[in-house]
């Protein structure tokens, strides 16, 4: 074996050593990409100092490890778009757009502030150019939010606080890249180093980038349609958009690739959902997490490899270098979490964070892959002196290292020491309680067994006496402990009830008996739902439903236009899906009643269910309240809209019945696929939506009024030319 195959085989075996590496993580506790690197560091300190060139067996497989790189162009064009792809594709944008200011405030300015941060502190105690010294402050300025997301899910923060770091990583990786390459320019002398042709390079590029990935993806979007239902066919599209949104924007249009692979990454997840099934999606979701993963891994190894030829050289100076720019990018990373973030939350444009939270993230802000990918492709570039390559892949690589065999290993040990490991008294006593039901339930089955074979199986016996004795040590211990109050077990109740219904709209979503558009919005009120539950109990429960039902900055701008421009195309839309969001919750919330459902019960107080049932009955009520008033105003339209969704959903029932009678073989697959057919023709006519007049003429308003009645029709004409119909809302304040 020579040549390709022989690095394709070094590469796959790396890969292999990765996978094997996970369970070893999960027994370790430490990060997978702590232990890829640690890995990569061995390999790289072998072939460094402990490597004598004797001749053995494998020599050639050694050798080819030994010489194994990735140049700045595969870097770029292979591993760097399914990186950013991957982690774009999964944000709610939904949710995204809804905190857009905080979140781009925090990753603009907070990543420039870190470039400025580490360059010109660099450059102050060193005489390295400040190109240099900001290329420096560029690549390590982009963070890798997964440390902190672990925690966030073990601690249930709330969910507005979890997409703020979320989405304050992605667009601070859009920034890092866009400043690294205006940076690249300036060092390998294609462009001047001036401040306001920085800044208008910057703007430039991220919004030909924004408009260009908007377009391909939409492009990709009306392919989904063209294809048809293969799976195969849409994934390796999504796939295809990653690689070549970056290849022709970066190189054919000279914007920035990263920001179009972003966009484009962001629309899919927005229209590219609509497509898919919940499941296929999942499946999408896995192999773009899968693809992610081989890059990932395959960059920590190699850096890993690469770092003690580095260091081999490492004097004074520059550990003096490093604690300098590790000072600078922490005492930057303060100022957003310690002051930026505070700001937003004393203005109200962004939830308050805990202080141990805060902590969490300040320390969590390890640098991950793109860091070292940049890194390696420095390295690799033609037109960068080798003294300026070794300076920034010194510096980047070693801070890299140290956050990741620092920051990233001692996170444990600060959850403890911020008191986030630890349950609080209100999960104790959820987990107490959940337990101490599933024992009782269990004992009274295996009692019924027993008795149902006689009652002399002295093994079913033991089996319900050590139920009973564990029952009897867990209520002694929840008897022992402060009794939570009256309001916090409602609580528990409300967030098992908001879980219910979020697991009936996936449900709705996966039978397709829910518009994908219409799904995601209710998920995301349950989400709201669930924070406000959090934050604020049975009064934050009802402030999130008063918040679900208001008309949100789409339907307002869909107002704005049809009132300035006339155009009622938005409107319509935006009304026909809160028709069909409104019909959802009705008959989602008339199948959770609280009272009867034995699993909430269990989470409280029978008591107590009266205050969960009139929380459930102000959230129906409201809903109900809205949809009699759309009912009222559009009575033909919504008459027609209802009889068309009942109808759709009736053929999504059907279509699943004859899907089971094929699974168990009842007929054949022509059969299935005539059924089909004919349901999906009928699908398609109960899709459309039916002509909705918005009724905002004035003429006609003004032949409606008794008071102008006895008027002339030219009169009537008259006064209708001096009036304006608009579109209001039921929160809206007419007269003051």
């Amino acid at each position: 074996m020579a040549g390709f195959g022989l690095t394709i085989f070094a590469v796959v075996t790396l890969l292999v050593m990765a996978v094997i590496l996970i369970p070893v993580a999960k027994r370790s506790r430490l990060p997978h990409s702590v232990l890829l690197t640690l890995f990569g560091l061995a390999l790289g300190m072998y072939f460094a100092w402990f490597d004598s060139g004797r001749d053995f067996s494998g020599s050639s497989y050694i050798a080819e490890l030994k010489s194994l790189g990735v140049g700045a162009e595969a870097i770029f064009y292979l591993l760097l778009p399914p990186m950013i792809f991957d982690s774009a594709v999964k944000i709610n944008v939904r949710r995204l757009i809804d905190d857009i200011g905080p979140i781009l405030l925090l990753a603009i300015a907070g990543t420039l502030l870190s470039i400025v941060f580490i360059g010109y502190s660099l450059q102050v105690f060193s005489s390295v150019s400040i190109v240099v010294c900001l290329m420096v402050g560029a690549i390590c300025s982009s963070t890798d939010p997964l440390p902190v997301q672990e925690v966030f899910e073990d601690t249930g923060v709330p969910k507005r606080v979890d997409l703020l770091v979320e989405g304050e990583s992605l667009f601070s990786d859009s920034t890092a890249l866009v400043a690294y390459a205006l940076l690249l320019a300036m060092l390998t002398g294609n462009a001047e180093f001036t401040l306001m042709s920085g800044v208008f390079s910057f703007v430039e590029v991220s919004v030909g980038g924004i408009i260009c990935g908007y377009i391909f993806a939409r492009l990709a979007c009306w392919l989904y349609i063209v294809v048809g239902e293969s799976q195969i066919a849409r994934n390796t599209l999504s796939i295809c958009l990653s690689y070549l949104c970056f290849f022709l924007v970066e190189d054919v249009f000279g914007y920035s690739g990263v920001i179009a692979v972003v966009t484009a990454a962001l629309v899919i997840g927005i229209y590219g959902r609509a497509v898919y099934s919940p499941t296929n999606w999942t499946a999408f979701l896995d192999l773009t997490g899968q693809i992610n993963f081989i890059a990932k891994s395959i960059v920590f190894i190699l850096v890993g490899m690469v770092a003690p030829s580095l260091v081999k050289s490492f004097g004074v100076d520059d550990l003096l270098l490093l604690c300098i720019l590790t000072l600078a990018a922490f005492a930057a990373r303060a100022v957003s979490v310690y002051i930026m973030l505070p700001a937003l939350s004393f203005f109200r444009l962004a939830d308050p964070v805990d202080h141990p939270i805060k902590l969490v993230m300040f320390w969590g802000a390890s640098r991950g892959a793109i860091s070292l990918a940049l890194a390696l492709a420095i390295l690799e570039t033609p037109g960068i002196d080798s003294d300026t390559a070794r300076f920034i892949g010194t510096m980047v690589c070693t801070f890299v290292l140290l956050t990741l065999l620092v920051n990233a290993t001692t996170m444990q040990a600060l959850l403890k020491l911020a008191g986030l490991k630890r349950l609080d008294k209100l999960e104790l006593a959820i987990k107490d309680r959940a337990i101490f039901d599933a024992l009782s339930e269990l004992s009274d089955d295996i009692t019924a067994q027993n008795e149902a074979s006689g009652g002399e199986d002295k093994l079913l016996q033991g089996a319900v006496s050590d139920f009973d004795d564990r029952s009897r040590k867990l209520f002694d211990s929840m008897a022992r402990r402060n009794e939570l109050e009256d309001d916090q077990w409602i609580a528990i109740a409300l967030t098992a009830v908001a879980q219910f219904e979020r697991r009936i709209y996936l449900g709705y979503l996966e039978d397709r008996l829910v518009s994908p558009t219409v799904a995601r919005v209710l998920l995301s009120d349950t989400d709201d739902l669930l924070d406000g539950v959090r934050q604020g109990g049975r009064d934050g429960y009802m402030e999130a439903t008063r918040h679900n039902f208001r008309f949100n900055w789409q339907a307002r701008l869909a107002i704005w236009l049809h009132m300035h421009f006339n155009w009622p195309y938005f409107l319509r839309k935006e009304l026909a899906r809160r028709f069909e969001r409104l019909l959802t919750v009705v008959a989602v919330m008339d199948e959770l009643d609280a009272n009867a459902d034995e699993r909430v019960a269990r989470l409280t107080y029978r008591e107590l269910m009266v205050h969960v049932a009139s929380a459930l009955e102000y959230r129906l009520d409201f809903a109900r309240l809205d949809l009699q008033g759309l009912r009222l105003a559009y009575p033909e339209y919504g008459q027609k809209l209802e009889h068309n969704l009942l109808k759709l959903r009736v053929a999504r029932l059907e279509q699943q019945k004859y899907t089971e009678l094929l699974d168990e073989a009842v007929i054949s697959n022509e059969v299935y696929e005539e059924l089909i057919d004919e349901i999906e023709r009928r699908i398609a006519v109960f899709s459309l939506q039916p002509e909705h007049d918005l009724g905002l003429s004035a003429r006609e308003m003004l032949d409606r009024l008794p008071l102008f009645s006895q008027l002339s029709i030219e009169r009537n004409q008259e006064i209708s030319r001096l009036l304006k119909p608009r579109f209001v809302t039921a929160d809206e304040l007419l007269i003051q």
